[in-house]
């Protein structure tokens, strides 16, 4: 098409593409583990789920997820046994979401595969310029004072 615009050229376009390259290359590699669920939106939901576990409210503000669109998701991986639902010690009223037996297992398959790309990648880029992506990253990301998702 004439006078299109190019594509944009900075660097916020080059840490997406990044971050989708990286996320696609450990979702290809966990649902062929056998981890089909990862490959579907409800997957996302792992990466917020810690060891104490977390309400579903909280589940929902950090996804952006509506409340009934989480419940739905929780209900499934339940289903599945990824996730269980278990009395929240401090508000008796909520339950709080947390990995089940496979959820670990599911946790410790990512662990080796996300160490496996970084050393993909460190491989492709060499050392240095590897670890001047992880410096670079780190420093952006503590000048912002951001500490995660």
């Amino acid at each position: 098409m004439t006078g299109a615009p190019d594509w944009p050229d900075h660097i916020g376009w080059d840490l997406a593409r990044a971050a989708e390259l990286w996320k696609r290359m450990f979702r290809a590699r966990m649902v062929a583990l056998g981890y089909d669920w990862y490959g579907e939106a409800r997957g996302r939901l792992m990466q917020h789920i810690g060891p104490s576990g977390l309400n579903q409210s909280e589940l929902a503000r950090r996804t952006g997820h509506s409340k009934q669109a989480i419940q739905q998701m929780v209900d499934t991986l339940e289903a599945e046994g990824v996730v269980a639902r278990i009395p929240d010690k401090r508000d008796a009223r909520q339950k709080r979401v947390v990995l089940s037996e496979q959820g670990l297992a599911f946790q410790t398959d990512g662990t080796r595969i996300k160490a496996e790309i970084e050393e993909e990648l460190r491989a492709r880029m060499g050392d240095a310029g590897f670890d001047a992506l992880r410096t670079g990253l780190k420093s952006l990301l503590d000048a912002q004072g951001w500490s995660g998702i």
